[in-house]
């Protein structure tokens, strides 16, 4: 971590143009809206693990329901309308499952929010996050997941971004392996200081 640290409490500037559909042999990204509504909340709520360790335990599985979920959905709708932010569906090559989420966020609202120190960010960054299902016998690798979403986010192109490790010791490897093909097309990593509570990004076992 280098000295040159920042938290900002200001919200995306500048509009974001909304990322197209993004179609792969492993996987479909594609927006989070209200036609996913029971695919989104199977997954969530069958993914415990991949949750809690995502949102840093703050979001709970246990009960949740499509209304629960609606209002979630709701807003993602409203944030892709202005540009604020991107919730997307990470889909199974036949669209019948939903294999986890992955967001796109302004840096700056991304550190307020959080209460994060980010260190070597932009403040026009854009912040990548993403969670994968519990079950990995359906879906392809953490490391396969990011690589189709570094080659989604390098054809959006409307910002860089920045992507957000998992500082657990028991996904060191893996942590690892992600690192290497983040970097090979320029989505770079990031170490980040908690202030308020440590916020977990990246759930890919």
């Amino acid at each position: 971590m280098t000295s040159h640290c920042l938290k900002i409490g200001r919200v995306n500037p500048h509009p974001w143009p909304l990322p197209r559909e993004f179609h792969t042999p492993d996987l479909s990204v594609v927006p989070l809206t209200m036609d996913l509504l029971a695919r989104d909340t199977e997954a969530f709520v069958s993914s415990p693990r991949a949750i809690e360790a995502h949102s840093a335990e703050l979001w709970r599985t246990d009960g949740f329901t499509e209304e629960d979920n609606l209002p979630l959905l709701s807003e993602h709708e409203r944030e892709h309308a202005s540009g604020a932010a991107f919730a997307c569906s990470l889909l199974s090559p036949d669209a019948s499952r939903e294999l986890g989420c992955a967001y796109l966020r302004p840096m700056s609202a991304y550190a307020a929010r959080t209460g994060t120190l980010l260190a070597e960010a932009h403040a026009d960054s854009a912040i990548l996050t993403f969670w994968a299902i519990d079950d990995t016998g359906s879906r392809p690798p953490g490391v396969v997941i990011l690589g189709h979403l570094r080659d989604w986010v390098a054809e959006w192109g409307a910002a860089p971004a920045v992507l957000r490790f998992l500082g657990r010791r028991e996904r060191d490897r893996e942590r690892g392996a992600i690192s290497r093909v983040a970097g090979t097309r320029g989505v770079r990593t990031i170490s980040a200081l908690p202030l308020v509570r440590g916020v977990v990004s990246v759930s890919s076992r």
